[in-house]
């Protein structure tokens, strides 16, 4: 569920009217993909641990460490935009954006795929 949702949201980012937008819509859809990754591997985190999508990311599914951290690297222009503070966002960085959180999605779809399967009853 949360994957399609991404989905879904990666699909309005390719037509949002600005790349403020654009990148906005991205982020989200990064998060609900990170949420889903979540849900898979670590659906109960440990009392106490961080509320972040990308601080769990890198200890529930090290192999997504990288993606991880470029998400975490955006998130201070995701709050500047928001804030209605950032300096101008231009739409080769935001399509540039878009481009990867698709990548993530797709490697998140694999990864989710491939722990259901695995751990699928047999008929």
């Amino acid at each position: 569920m949360l994957l399609r949702r991404a989905d879904a949201i990666l699909g309005d980012a390719a037509g949002a009217p600005s790349a403020a937008d654009m990148f906005l819509e991205s982020y989200v859809a990064a998060l609900r993909g990170a949420g889903a990754l979540l849900d898979a591997v670590d659906p109960v985190p440990k009392r106490g641990a961080s509320r972040s999508a990308w601080v769990r990311m890198r200890t529930a599914a090290p192999e997504f460490t990288e993606w991880a951290s470029y998400f975490a690297a955006y998130s201070t222009l995701r709050a500047s935009i928001e804030a209605g503070s950032a300096d101008r966002l231009d739409a080769a960085e935001a399509d540039e954006f878009f481009s990867q959180v698709g990548r993530f999605l797709h490697r998140v779809e694999d990864r989710v795929t491939s722990r259901s399967e695995a751990v699928a009853v047999p008929a």
